[in-house]
Parts: C-alpha cells; structure tokens; sequence
C-alpha cells in the first residue's frame, strides 16, 4: 500500500478531491446514472459497473478512502440486489437502484453493474494485489512459451514468412475481394 504521508498530501488531496466530485454520481447514497431520468444507451447501462470497479480498485491503492467507498458501495449494493426479481428466472437486475425495485430496463449492463457492486463489497476477502514491482507476485512471464525457441534481439518472439505464407495470403485476399465485388454486383442488378 502507498503510504500518503510525509510529502504525498498533494496526492492525496487530489484523490479526496476526485471521490469529492463522485458525489455527482450518488443520490441517498445509491449509485445512479444521470441517463436513468430519460433513455440510456448501452454504454450507459454499464457505467455503473465500471465506477464500482474503480471505486473498489482506490480503496485498495487510497486506503484512506476505503471507510467512505466502502459505506457508498454498500449502499449501492444494498439497492442493486432489490432490482434483481425480473426475466424467466427472477434474477435479471435492474437499472435504476433508487426505485427499490425493479424498472423492467433488462440487459447485460444492468447485470454486470450489480454484480460489480456486489462483489466491490468482497475486496477485503482477497489477497492484495498481485505484482511483481511490489513482491507479491510469483509468475514469469515467458513470450515463448508454447513455441520454438525463436527470439529477436529485444527477446520478442520471431515469426519467419514464407513464400507460401505471401501466395496463400494473397490468394485468400483475391477470393475475400471477388466475394465482396461479386455480392456488391449482385444487390446492384437485382
């Protein structure tokens, strides 16, 4: 873990400051999506899922942060798991948590957003993050694994083309592009 003392206030001001503006995101403590009062897109049905990864992810690199995240996600997931009654098997979530039930918006967003909530409340059960940098990790890298020993200088794995690579490239590219102009003339004359 960083240590925010001793020169790191600046950093750490910084931080506060960011999780300051998140508030924008929460209302009653509930994770919300400024979409959710009109029509949301895909991408916006997801958001929800990615904020609480990262939410997660800062009380681990800020701890100081971890009391005031932890409260919000908890709430967040509190009201995620009660949108989570709908499709053929009562498990499909919702995407507005403030309703306390749930909306009838169904799909892949609404599902990883309160998943993603859910299991931000696990971060304590887990061994910290894993890297090499910090000691933690244990696993080497090897580029050529599964391969025949063949590296460049900078150690990247070299891949020899042939002839035979070149023509059979080019052959599949002519039939690709015969395929395409002969469809193209096709929709054109019919």
């Amino acid at each position: 873990m960083y240590n925010y003392t001793n020169g790191s206030a600046v950093w750490a001001s910084r931080i506060t400051g960011m999780l300051n503006a998140s508030a924008d995101f929460f209302t009653n403590g509930i994770m919300y999506e400024a979409c959710e009062s009109s029509t949301c897109n895909n991408d916006q049905r997801s958001f929800k899922a990615y904020f609480s990864r990262w939410l997660t992810s800062t009380t681990q690199l800020a701890p100081f942060t971890a009391g005031r995240i932890s409260a919000l996600l908890a709430t967040s997931a509190a009201a995620a798991v009660k949108t989570c009654t709908a499709g053929t098997r009562g498990t499909n979530c919702g995407l507005k948590w403030t309703e306390g039930g749930n909306d009838g918006s169904l799909g892949v967003g609404e599902q990883m957003a309160a998943l993603e909530v859910v299991q931000g409340l696990l971060v304590n059960e887990t061994r910290g993050w894993v890297s090499e940098v910090k000691g933690t990790g244990s696993s080497q890298g090897d580029a050529s694994a599964g391969t025949a020993d063949k590296t460049g200088s900078n150690g990247a794995q070299v891949v020899v083309i042939t002839m035979k690579d070149k023509v059979g490239a080019g052959i599949l590219t002519m039939l690709i592009l015969m395929s395409v102009v002969g469809g193209s003339v096709a929709i054109l004359v019919s």
